[in-house]
């Protein structure tokens, strides 16, 4: 090579450089593609999939994961663009309940209210039940228990309307845990009795484990340790 040639080539290596590495418009700003892409099935299918996915990552990572991920807020998407309100209820629902438990009250009231509008535009009185419920519990955790019991007494309407079991069982439990912070201990082991007895006929293991932690907590400010 001359030394005229290799001069030449000096001077254009830092350009070549620039323009390798510059990427083609055909590979530049191309969107994520969307989760929902390799999931077979209806829209409604594909969301309720991507709400399964969103549970089981967020149950894995707990308080270390963000509360909306990428599974849920494709899931609202595609619900919203199908005018999908009980979907976008339980998504909304759901969302309440993340921010309740860490504590973030008024953003968990915000999506609960949200998931109620939603849910009265579809009208079945089981999600009703369980927005209601999820909405009394944001209320007893800032203490505002005559709201709460509002709230769980509308639940527990809603439930029998419906006939359904787990959440007839639910709402009693959680009057039960007003009447226990307003110190009607009483009162409130009459309801942790009740659903006690409804979760032994469903044998529902979670129900009855929660219920006798309910009522040995009421029988202990009683002064009944035995």
């Amino acid at each position: 090579m001359s030394n005229h040639a290799g001069l030449l080539l000096l001077l254009f290596l830092p350009f070549l450089h620039i323009f390798s590495s510059c990427s083609s418009p055909a590979t530049d700003n191309v969107p994520e593609a969307r989760i929902s892409n390799d999931m077979p099935g209806t829209d409604s299918i594909v969301v309720e999939r991507l709400i399964e996915r969103s549970i089981e990552q967020y149950g894995q990572g707990g308080m270390h994961v963000d509360i909306t991920d990428k599974y849920l807020a494709e899931a609202e998407e595609i619900a919203r663009t199908n005018s999908n309100y009980d979907q976008l209820a339980r998504i909304n629902n759901l969302l309440g309940q993340r921010y309740r438990n860490r504590a973030r009250y008024g953003e968990a009231m915000k999506f609960h209210q949200k998931a109620l509008s939603f849910a009265t535009r579809v009208g079945h009185n089981n999600l009703l039940a369980e927005v209601y419920n999820q909405i009394g519990v944001v209320y007893r955790r800032i203490d505002d228990n005559p709201n709460a019991l509002k709230m769980h007494v509308k639940a527990l309407r809603m439930a029998e309307e419906a006939g359904d079991s787990v959440l007839i069982s639910s709402a009693i439990n959680s009057i039960g845990n007003v009447n226990y912070n307003l110190d009607r201990n009483i009162t409130a082991i009459e309801y942790f009795k009740r659903a006690m007895r409804m979760s032994e006929e469903m044998d529902n293991k979670l129900g009855l484990a929660i219920n006798y932690n309910n009522m040995g907590e009421a029988l202990l400010k009683l002064g009944q340790v035995d």
